[in-house]
Parts: structure tokens; sequence; C-alpha cells
């Protein structure tokens, strides 16, 4: 059996879970106040639903 990859959300994905939009979302990731995304493919990110998760439990969101 093959270790389960990390799932990743798209970034509208992310502001529907957090209820916010695209810009606050980058600029929180710039401040340093939410999670870093990671690269996909090419200039495709995505966000870890695990990291996520985290982020939202400790936030209070």
């Amino acid at each position: 059996m093959y270790p389960q990859t990390p799932r990743l959300l798209t970034i509208k994905q992310v502001c529907k879970l957090v209820n916010r939009d695209r810009r606050t979302i980058w600029k929180w990731v710039k401040d340093g106040i939410f999670i870093k995304p990671v690269k996909m493919q090419g200039r495709t990110v995505g966000f870890r639903e695990k990291d996520l998760i985290e982020w939202i439990e400790n936030n209070g969101e």
C-alpha cells in the first residue's frame, strides 16, 4: 500500500472555507499570518488540507 498523499485545496476552496476573498488570503500569506501554499505544477499552487485545518483550529475561524 502507498502512503496517502496530502490533499491539496485550491485558493477558491480555501476562500470558501475561511469565508475570505483571495486578496485577503494572499495578503495574509505575504504577512505570515496564513499558511504557505505549495507549488503543484508551474504557476499552480495549492494549500495542504491538513495545514488549513490546523490553522482554523488555532485561529478560531
